[in-house]
This record gives structure tokens, C-alpha cells and sequence, in this order.
């Protein structure tokens, strides 16, 4: 997402007892864009119907951070 610069692989995550997939990170208070890159293709996050359109005329998900 914009918090890696959109770099795959930068934050992986990993699968838990219960065969669901996480992943936790630090980030500043703001407002971010992103999406799953999973068997090389961009998935949206289907727990998250926060989303905007994004300059590909796809959407992306979207989280806001507060501190």
C-alpha cells in the first residue's frame, strides 16, 4: 500500500493456528490506500468496504489511522 511505496513482499504475512492470514505494523496517524498482493495479483481486502478509486479505474481499500 502507500505506507511501503506499493513494494511487494515488504510486508508479509504470515498464517495463524486458526489458518488466517496477519500481519501487524506500525504506522503514523493518517490515511492510507492498499490492497493484498496474493499469487501475483492485487486482492482487495474483503473485511475492509472501506475504498476509493484509484488512476488504474480500480479501487483500492482504504484504513485511517489515529493516535
Amino acid at each position: 500500500g502507500e505506507f511501503n511505496g506499493w513494494k511487494n513482499g515488504t510486508h508479509r504475512m504470515k498464517k495463524n493456528g486458526d489458518g488466517i492470514w496477519t500481519r501487524s505494523i506500525m504506522l503514523p496517524e493518517g490515511t492510507f490506500e492498499y490492497k493484498f498482493w496474493v499469487d501475483n495479483q492485487w486482492m482487495m481486502d474483503s473485511e475492509n468496504d472501506r475504498v476509493c478509486p484509484n488512476c488504474f479505474g480500480t479501487m483500492n481499500n482504504v484504513v485511517r489511522v489515529i493516535c
